[in-house]
């Protein structure tokens, strides 16, 4: 009963002191009865990651995952200008791959081929064999005279 008790307190004190979001926690089951350790391992993580963005003077080890930080980035019109000039006023982030992977010829030389004309026997006439199901299955005309109509359409 201790033991689930300090767990209950641990899951308490990370919920409410620490601000761990409660999708990230585990139950108290989870760990007393080892139901789902991989959701224990996940809570553990969160906890590390809450604690290095909430608590940022904690010196102790890191666990979990660095949570991301706004890096606004503020430009004079100055540098705005060289950019411009320098790359054309695209930046290498709007350009993605512009250039770097422009496509060459493609060299066809090597290539299998198959079939009556490539072999240079036959012909690539229509015939029953290479025709399939062409012209067995038409479709007739469609019976609009028990349709439904809403409204004045005539």
């Amino acid at each position: 009963f201790k033991q689930m008790e300090n767990i209950s307190n641990f899951l308490k004190a990370a919920r409410t002191t620490i601000g761990v979001p409660e999708y990230d926690l585990f139950e108290t089951v989870d760990l007393f009865e080892a139901k789902d350790m991989a959701l224990v391992v996940r809570g553990i993580h969160s906890l590390g990651s809450t604690v290095q963005d909430r608590i940022p003077s904690f010196a102790g080890p890191h666990l979990g995952v660095t949570k991301s930080k706004k890096n606004e980035r503020v430009w004079s019109e100055e540098e705005r200008r060289r950019n411009a000039a320098e790359h054309g006023g695209m930046t290498k982030l709007a350009a993605g791959s512009h250039g770097i992977m422009e496509r060459g010829k493609i060299d066809k030389s090597n290539e299998i081929h198959f079939g009556a004309a490539q072999s240079g026997t036959g012909s690539s006439e229509a015939t029953a064999v290479n025709q399939g199901s062409a012209g067995v299955m038409e479709r007739g005309e469609i019976d609009t005279s028990n349709d439904i109509t809403f409204g004045d359409q005539k």
